[in-house]
């Protein structure tokens, strides 16, 4: 990590994915025992995916700044349609789970992915060279 900033971001990161990973194996021990869980357990989850995704986007944000390494365009075009489509996938999940999820209509969010990969079918030339 580049800076002291990065450094406590990383371990604020570290701390809430080790939260993560507990409540994950909790349920999953829970489903395999019971052959079901409780929807709170999943909507809890689905919060801290939430919470997990924003935070190492801004990670990954404060990182070039701090850092004197840049990303390619080609790979952070892919990167950032990864993580939009984690979110669709998070979303999808948290309203199959009746616990809310992005505040954007999914259809939404599924038209903009599909519109970026367009363009990036399109013109793949603007995302190689950086």
């Amino acid at each position: 990590m580049p800076g002291e900033g990065t450094k406590a971001m990383r371990s604020q990161l570290d701390q809430q994915w080790k939260g993560f990973a507990i409540d994950l194996n909790n349920l999953i021990s829970t489903l395999m025992n019971q052959g079901y869980t409780d929807l709170q357990p999943v909507t809890d989850l689905a919060v801290r995916n939430q919470q997990l995704m924003t935070l190492s986007q801004e990670l990954y944000g404060k990182i070039q700044p701090e850092g004197s390494y840049s990303v390619p365009a080609l790979p952070q075009c892919n990167r950032e349609r990864s993580m939009l489509m984690q979110g669709i996938a998070v979303d999808y999940a948290s309203r199959s789970a009746s616990c809310g999820g992005d505040a954007r209509p999914i259809e939404e969010l599924v038209s903009e992915f599909a519109s970026k990969m367009a363009a990036l079918e399109k013109r793949p030339e603007e995302h190689i060279a950086a």
